[in-house]
Order: C-alpha cells, then sequence, then structure tokens
C-alpha cells in the first residue's frame, strides 16, 4: 500500500474512533433524556387519567399492579394503580437517533476522505512533476557528461598509443575511469530515485572489497590499510554498493597519503568506518557525504563524520541480523 492511502486511511480511521466515541456519549445522554421526558409526561397522563378525561398514547399502559417483564416498566402512579412504560418505544427512539448519527458519521467520513484525498492527490502530483523534471535535468547533465567523457577517452586512448611510455597520461587515463565508474554510480540512483527499498541478507565487508576493485586508480600511490571483518546487515543491495563507492571515493580523492577502512560488529550493530589523512589542498563539496546520508537513511542506519587534527573519520551504523 502506497505512503498516501496509508496516510488517509489512518486519517479516516482516526477521526471515526473519535466520532464513534463522541457518538457513544452522545446515546447514552439520549437516552437519559428520553427516559426523563417519558417519565414527566407519564406523570402528566397520571393525572389527567384519575380525572378521567384521558386517553393514553400506545406506549403506556395503565396496570393497577406492578407487572414485572422486560417489556413494561413503572413510570409514574395514579391512585388506582400504575403507568407502565414499553420499553420497546424506547428502544425504537433510541434506535432512531442512533440512525440518524450514524448517517451523519458517515457522511462527515465520506466528506473529509473526498477532501483530504483531493489535497493528498493534488499535493503529491505537483511534487512527483517537480521530482520527474529535476530528474529529467539531472539524466540530461549526466548524459551529456558522459559523452563529453566518451569523447575525451577516445582522445587519451590515441595519446597513449602514440606515446605509450607517458606516465602523465596513464595518470589521466585512470582517473577518468574512476570519474566514468562515479557517473555511472549517479546515473544509476537518478534512474532508481523512486525505487523502494529492497532488503535483503548482505555481508557488508565482502560488497566493499567487491567496490574496492573498481576504485583501485583512486587510491594509487596512498598507503591503504583494510581491515575487513564480518559485517552482516538487512539492506538494499544497490544502496550499499552507492554508500560504499561513495565513501571509498572521498576518502581516495581527499587523502594526502594514509587511507584506513575497517568493517565489522559493533554492540550488535554492524558498522563501516573510513579514516584517512587531508590534503592541504580544499575543494570538497561535500555532495557524496549527502548522499551517503540519504542513503543510510532510508535503510534505517546513522551516519557519522568528523574532522579533527588532519585527520576525517566518516562512520556507517547498519542494522545487523
Amino acid at each position: 500500500m502506497k505512503a498516501e492511502y496509508k496516510l488517509l486511511l489512518s486519517v479516516i480511521v482516526f477521526v471515526a474512533l473519535g466520532l464513534s466515541v463522541l457518538n457513544g456519549v452522545s446515546i447514552s445522554v439520549a437516552r437519559s433524556e428520553i427516559e426523563k421526558r417519558l417519565k414527566e409526561e407519564a406523570k402528566l397522563y397520571s393525572v389527567l387519567y384519575e380525572n378521567g378525561n384521558c386517553t393514553l398514547p400506545d406506549y403506556f399502559l395503565f396496570s393497577r399492579g406492578i407487572i414485572i417483564s422486560q417489556e413494561l416498566e413503572p413510570v409514574a402512579r395514579t391512585k388506582d394503580g400504575y403507568i407502565m412504560l414499553k420499553t420497546d418505544y424506547l428502544q425504537s427512539q433510541l434506535k432512531a437517533f442512533a440512525l440518524r448519527i450514524f448517517l451523519w458519521e458517515a457522511f462527515i467520513l465520506l466528506f473529509l476522505g473526498t477532501v483530504i484525498g483531493f489535497v493528498l492527490t493534488t499535493s503529491l502530483r505537483r511534487e512527483r512533476e517537480t521530482e520527474n523534471y529535476l530528474r529529467f535535468l539531472l539524466l540530461l547533465l549526466t548524459h551529456k557528461l558522459g559523452n563529453f567523457l566518451s569523447i575525451q577517452r577516445l582522445n587519451l586512448e590515441l595519446l597513449k598509443g602514440k606515446y605509450p611510455s607517458e606516465k602523465t597520461i596513464n595518470r589521466l587515463s585512470k582517473g577518468y575511469q574512476v570519474l566514468e565508474s562515479e557517473l555511472l554510480a549517479l546515473l544509476d540512483s537518478v534512474k532508481n530515485i523512486r525505487r523502494e527499498v529492497k532488503p535483503e541478507k548482505i555481508d557488508i565487508s565482502a560488497v566493499a572489497k567487491r567496490v574496492l576493485e573498481h576504485l583501485t586508480p583512486a587510491f594509487e600511490g596512498k598507503k591503504l590499510r583494510l581491515s575487513f571483518h564480518k559485517a552482516p546487515s538487512k539492506i538494499d543491495r544497490r544502496d550499499i554498493e552507492n554508500i560504499l563507492l561513495f565513501l571509498f571515493d572521498n576518502a581516495g580523492r581527499y587523502s594526502a597519503e594514509k587511507v584506513s577502512i575497517r568493517t565489522g560488529v559493533l554492540r550488535g550493530t554492524s558498522y563501516i568506518a573510513v579514516l584517512n589523512d587531508v590534503a592541504s589542498f580544499t575543494g570538497r563539496s561535500g555532495v557524496g557525504l549527502e548522499l551517503v546520508k540519504f542513503l543510510v537513511h532510508r535503510n534505517n542506519g546513522t551516519f557519522r563524520f568528523r574532522s579533527k587534527n588532519h585527520s576525517f573519520i566518516t562512520a556507517v551504523f547498519l542494522p545487523s541480523f
């Protein structure tokens, strides 16, 4: 069931419960008022009946003695006997009152459901239109950037063929490979922005090793320390791959010489911790970390980062199983 339908159903149920409580109180008060009115009416009829110029209505019955029955109830006394009330008349009055209240409640719920449904549908439609437009712009941007990178990669291949021993060209080529992998990950995230999370049991350490293999050029010339321990978690596979990709790329790109990556379980929670020194230049935009934060929170996890003493630490905590 979609979130908007759950919200609409929750509001209707909440309002229905509130109205039901009010209706129960109203029916109880109405019963007391009807009984009070009938007793006052029976007292007036008892006076008229004693004078002999009164005919009792159908819901009253005169008796010289008290009749013990669930269908009759004494409500007034005369010199010669009692005026008895037919209890089915009281029940019919209460049923008629309850029916009117029920019809009003149904009308109110129908009206509220229609109004809330219209408001939700309108707001969600506008939200989807805006989201689709932004998604289109991102796809267009990544497409243009992808075409540019393809052209540059072709130029680099031509240069490598002409100058095969040039180290600068080789480094540029490896850098473009990393950039292309990041672009593909971003494109995959944009295409699946509305995809529902599908958690599955995954060992984060195994995924981390596989992601690192694709990011080898980002750590070239740096001291990489790895400590992979089993870190089981129930998480969406694409999300954990993108989380690790952004984390590792961020560490490799902005580190000076050292990067340390560790996975494991701490107090029943699986974690990924990345520690790196910080290069002297500053060019960090923070977009990658924001993407990590979004993906982690979407999978009921916690994301933390801290910069201290020329070191940058990022940690992701995810539910273990």
